[in-house]
């Protein structure tokens, strides 16, 4: 793999989906991201509605190589946001 994350590969993750504890989970709203001071980042998934119906989501975090992607808090209604300190924390 690549020593560097691209935006290719932050494609495939959203795409693919990510392997947690040995399933593949489908992402289902990649919302939004913010980038650590080791270049990795990390996510929510905001997850969709429908008529009688909500998706149960999470926060993500991908290594700066884009080699691993781990679900760091699940469950979780409707992440939307994510900030870092400015420790980084």
């Amino acid at each position: 793999l690549s020593s560097t994350l691209t935006t290719s590969r932050i494609s495939t993750l959203f795409t693919e989906g990510i392997d947690t504890k040995g399933n593949t989970v489908k992402l289902k709203g990649p919302n939004d991201l913010v980038f650590d001071r080791s270049g990795g980042f990390w996510f929510t998934d905001h997850g969709k509605s429908r008529e009688r119906e909500r998706d149960i989501t999470g926060v993500f975090y991908v290594d700066s190589r884009g080699e691993s992607c781990r679900e760091v808090v699940f469950p979780l209604n409707s992440p939307n946001g994510i900030g870092l300190s400015p420790n980084g924390s």
